[in-house]
């Protein structure tokens, strides 16, 4: 039979909770420093402190909106390229995108009359697919 670890010991018959552990990196490529937890199935983790998670942060890159290619997105969607095509395209290129961020873009930037063409075409589509 397998034993389950509690995370807490055992001092002259009293449970006592265990104090977070501090743990200390050793080099970059080991865990960040932070508090040891052992989660609800018995594995011990490592839970970062605040501190390291946002000095990570703070050397990400800056995130590439993808808002800034609107209008390719819609050059390309004239061309009758699907969004799927679009991400494919644009990833290509090494610009991150996926179909939903890319749809997302394109419904965002819509003029009010663009709106309604898209919805006629999502009408006619549905009538054809139904008569079929």
């Amino acid at each position: 039979m397998k034993r389950k670890r509690t995370g807490a010991k055992v001092i002259a018959g009293k449970a006592t909770q265990k104090a977070p552990v501090r743990a200390e990196q050793k080099s970059e490529n080991q865990w960040p420093p932070g508090h040891l937890t052992e989660s609800s199935d018995g594995v011990l983790r490592i839970r970062p402190f605040p501190e390291s998670l946002l000095h990570e942060a703070e050397r990400e890159p800056d995130h590439v909106d993808l808002a800034e290619y609107w209008r390719v997105i819609f050059k390309l969607r004239e061309k009758g390229f699907t969004f799927r095509d679009i991400a494919l395209w644009l990833s290509e290129r090494n610009v991150e995108a996926d179909h939903n961020a890319v749809y997302r873009v394109y419904s965002n930037h819509m003029t009010a009359e663009q709106t309604a063409i898209e919805s006629d075409l999502e009408e006619r589509e549905k009538q054809m697919i139904e008569e079929l």
